[in-house]
């Protein structure tokens, strides 16, 4: 077709030039029939190539029709291939799934399959008895196993049922042997001149447990004599013993084997020491077996006994939640009984009492006597035995919390000690021990009286940290108007901060075996910064008060004698001037606060600009001038008055 197109238009074209040589030529009338002639052959060539045209742009349509119908046709295509390869992937994950899939009954131990089978299997199998495929058997199993579980379900209940039974028979009996405690009581008790006659203390030997009996005898006897004070409610004492009865016998088994062990082998040490000795030569000094036999010398050395004792002081008469225990272990080696402490406080206690308050409380009942020694005789040659000294063996006892050998303790339960604690060469007899009736109670008494000191102490340090410097301050003979200065910190110290912090450090009144604090009171621009020192003894004596002041400058009792005389108006006030038990530490801190506002207020003005006014009021008891701030308030009515 388009081969005929040019065709035609080759042809169209020399006709063109055929009549335009005609034109330009002679013999016009010859030429005017073939130029007529030439003209209709051209005209019917244009319809010619106007149909060819026509056929081209046909084909050309029909062309495009078909294209679109194969690109339908292939969108269509690739559509379904990208849904069947959707498809495989999600069939992909469902398998994945499917793998992954762990069924609920995995969990549950199932009869094996090796048992006989119930009668219950037998309706499970087909009808043409064909072997189980394999979910069809673990459906058998499933269906087994409930079968059992539904039996053993009415089994419980029915032991359920026996055992409510037999616990009200056993109720029933406990009424009757209760009815009949009484007849046995008066019966024991006209039966005991017989007993005294026989000596065989029934009732006695029946209320002394079992664990009792298996106590070391410095152990027993501190437990019974306990036990009695209990017994007698002369104190809020409560003792028990805690340890397993086994471990005892273990112990005594292994000691005895020890013993045979060491009889056997006493001939042959020295053979044992010199070929250690040439085994050490021969391997280049190797230590290794010494190290191992040395080690476990010094675990049975240090090993306390199996059973200790424990009594717990209460607070008197206030709630059980407030009390301390002392946990009593004993050492057969070393022959001495240590003592550690166990807190016990209130939610409210705890969370404001720091670990300086709750440690080591019983070091704090003698002052001679802060268990820093071993004062039993033969402990040392011990420890030399082990190659320990008596530091080493001291802090083996704190890192495994079994506390300290005190004085008063082995002196408790009746354990030869040194007379002097510097004189290690004369040893007591038993004949200078005190006696136990009257060592013991005041001894309880006396640790319920420094448990009552610590407890009160934790009270107003939490009141403090708080910042409720009013809460035991109502009974106190103190001004109406409160101080225009702030408590705004109350930290705890070490000895090493509170020495750095000090001033001045004496060491008859400060030491480490005390309790340290800062305050730290604002007032505008103004900062009183007070180290506080508080003694083992509180409140029998006072804490100690230094006060340094920063404001134009640093003030202290080194260079200024405002200062000091603050520091004795507070350091001054003692117990016996209060009327509550826990306002110490606050009256102290507000007398502070006082004697700091008339610091300024009689300071404040001599400094340009005046920052701090004169607010309260003051009187003058001398004639003559004196340096003495007026720091002491006396009564007056609505009117608070501050004299010198």
């Amino acid at each position: 077709m388009a081969n005929s197109l040019h065709k035609n238009f080759e042809t169209l074209r020399n006709i063109f030039e055929e009549v335009l040589k005609m034109k330009n030529g002679s013999g016009e009338r010859e030429r005017a029939d073939e130029l007529t002639e030439k003209r209709k052959y051209a005209s019917l060539l244009f319809v010619l190539i106007k149909k060819v045209n026509r056929m081209v742009k046909y084909s050309l349509r029909s062309g495009r029709e078909d294209l679109h119908r194969e690109k339908v046709r292939v969108d269509s295509n690739r559509l379904h291939l990208q849904n069947l390869l959707y498809e495989v992937n999600h069939l992909k994950r469902e398998i994945r799934y499917c793998h992954k899939f762990k069924s609920q009954d995995e969990d549950i131990e199932l009869v094996p399959e090796d048992e006989e089978k119930t009668e219950d299997d037998k309706t499970l199998m087909p009808t043409d008895m064909t072997p189980l495929s394999g979910h069809a058997k673990h459906l058998a199993r499933l269906e087994r196993e409930l079968n059992l579980r539904k039996q053993l379900s009415a089994q419980c209940k029915e032991l359920l049922n026996t055992k409510q039974q037999v616990f009200r028979d056993i109720i029933l009996k406990t009424e009757k042997l209760t009815s009949f405690a009484p007849s046995l009581r008066t019966l024991l008790k006209a039966t005991r001149p017989l007993q005294d006659a026989l000596q065989v203390p029934m009732d006695r030997e029946w209320k002394l447990q079992q664990l009792v009996q298996l106590l070391p005898q410095p152990l027993y006897l501190a437990y019974m004599n306990i036990h009695a004070l209990e017994l007698a409610k002369e104190c809020d004492v409560c003792v028990v013993v805690v340890g397993s009865e086994d471990d005892v016998r273990q112990l005594e088994i292994a000691a005895q084997t020890e013993v045979v062990k060491s009889n056997a082998s006493s001939d042959t040490d020295e053979l044992d020491i010199g070929s250690v000795a040439k085994k050490r030569k021969t391997h280049g000094g190797n230590n290794d077996l010494l190290l191992d036999l040395m080690q476990e010398q010094r675990k049975r050395i240090l090993q306390p006994h199996p059973l200790e004792v424990r009594f717990t002081i209460n607070n008197g008469a206030k709630s059980m939640e407030e009390s301390i225990t002392v946990k009593l272990r004993y050492f057969k080696r070393l022959g001495f009984v240590s003592a550690a402490t166990v807190i016990s406080l209130s939610d409210a206690e705890q969370n404001y009492a720091d670990a300086t308050l709750t440690q080591d409380v019983l070091k704090y009942l003698h002052d001679d006597d802060v268990g820093d020694t071993i004062p039993v005789p033969g402990a040392e040659y011990e420890l030399k035995h082990i190659n320990m000294t008596t530091k080493e063996c001291l802090d083996h006892l704190k890192s495994k919390e079994y506390g300290r050998p005190y004085r008063w303790l082995q002196k408790m339960c009746c354990i030869e000690i040194f007379n002097d604690a510097n004189d290690t060469s004369v040893v007591a007899t038993p004949t200078e021990q005190p006696k136990l009736q009257k060592m013991i109670p005041d001894l309880i008494k006396s640790i319920q009286q420094l448990w009552n000191y610590r407890l009160n102490l934790i009270k107003q340090i939490r009141a403090l940290v708080q910042k409720h410097i009013d809460l035991y301050l109502k009974e106190e003979r103190l001004p109406t108007t409160r101080p225009a200065c702030s408590l705004v910190q109350w930290t705890a110290l070490t000895y090493e901060e509170y020495a750095t912090s000090a001033p001045y450090n004496d060491s008859e009144l400060v030491n480490g075996n005390q309790l340290y604090y800062r305050a730290v009171v604002v007032r505008g621009s103004a900062k009183m910064e007070c180290l506080v020192s508080i003694s083992s003894k509180f409140p029998t004596e006072s804490p100690l008060w230094f006060i340094c002041i920063y404001w134009n400058g640093q003030h202290n009792a080194m260079n200024s004698a405002a200062v000091k005389a603050m520091e004795f108006w507070t350091n001054s006030l003692t117990q016996a001037q209060l009327q509550h038990p826990l306002a110490l530490l606050a009256t102290q801190l507000v007398r502070t606060m006082y004697s700091f506002d008339i610091f300024l207020e009689t300071e404040g003005p001599l400094y340009n600009p005046v920052e701090y006014h004169r607010e309260k009021h003051y009187i003058k008891a001398f004639a003559k001038r004196i340096r003495a701030r007026p720091y002491r308030y006396i009564e007056g009515g609505t009117v608070n008055t501050f004299k010198q």
